[in-house]
């Protein structure tokens, strides 16, 4: 995870575009990992940081996220799954 840190932070940032904030400082906390046979949990801390000049805004906040993930060993795949973050539905007027 550490020689695909920065990967993983522009990952999260797409994540959190519509918020208009950018991941930073991911890591994963110790002793957090839990495995059954080929699939497991994770949960990453990280930085997440709303800016924008003109607002005057300025925040960071520390943020944790659980994944899931599992292993395909014959494929040398890792299957990576966070929370699902569903699009808004039409609003009544």
């Amino acid at each position: 995870m550490k020689e695909k840190v920065n990967e993983l932070e522009i990952f999260l940032s797409f994540h959190f575009k519509s918020e208009g904030a950018v991941v930073e400082e991911v890591k994963a906390l110790p002793d957090s990992m839990t495995i059954k046979g080929d699939s497991g949990t994770l949960i990453l801390e990280y930085e997440l940081i709303h800016f924008n000049a003109c607002l005057d805004i300025h925040e960071t906040n520390v943020e944790k996220l659980v994944i899931q993930f599992e292993i395909d060993r014959s494929k040398e795949l890792l299957k990576v799954k966070g929370p699902e973050r569903l699009e808004r539905g039409m609003d009544e007027i």
